[in-house]
């Protein structure tokens, strides 16, 4: 799967450079498909590299968590923008319920905790073709804060629950793979959230 992973985006972004490289005179039209093509190969490739490193920080222990204030709902917002373009069918609403946590200020590695949100959220586009997403901050009576993500996706099979947070392991397998992805993601989260605390 790594392998695939790596070579799909790499395969593009070679194949691409070189049909603009050695065909001047393309239609503008075509060159802008190109160019998009091998933009989008290019982000596919440096996220890979990007949970790559994070999972060799966290192995190594050299993973530094920043202590700076940030506003959550406003993260959250963001987050939410970001995976609203991630999904893909008309047939998906997402929905994000932040109001208990408006105009509040908190603690944290705000860099790490967009990575993690958006981690989930996008996953929950990538695994629901119609139906709601529901991305949900809240307080529980201690003040502690609860969010979710919540989708009316296809779901996980609960003998593959535990193993979802395993490095390199996806619940769909085989050469007929439907969706794609390394299996990092869910990792580099539980990671991330156990580094927190």
């Amino acid at each position: 799967m790594m392998s695939h992973e790596i070579r799909t985006p790499l395969n593009a972004v070679v194949g691409i450079t070189n049909i603009l490289r050695d065909m001047p005179g393309l239609p503008a039209e075509k060159v802008k498909d190109l160019y998009a093509t091998l933009a989008t190969s290019a982000e596919a490739l440096l996220a890979l590299i990007n949970d790559i490193l994070d999972i060799s920080k966290i192995d190594s222990g050299v993973l530094h968590l920043e202590k700076n204030a940030f506003a959550l709902d406003e993260l959250m917002q963001n987050v939410t923008n970001l995976t609203l373009s991630k999904i893909k069918s008309p047939a998906v609403n997402l929905k994000l319920e932040s109001s208990a946590i408006a105009d509040k200020k908190f603690i944290g590695d705000e860099n790490r905790i967009r990575q993690i949100l958006l981690n989930l959220t996008t996953n929950a586009a990538k695994f629901t073709s119609e139906g709601e997403i529901e991305f949900k901050a809240q307080l529980d009576r201690q003040g502690a804060i609860i969010i979710t993500v919540k989708d009316t996706g296809i779901g996980i099979p609960e003998e593959s629950q535990q193993l979802i947070f395993d490095r390199f392991t996806q619940t769909d397998v085989g050469s007929a793979r439907e969706y794609e992805g390394t299996g990092l993601g869910l990792a580099i989260v539980k990671s991330l959230v156990d580094a927190m605390g």
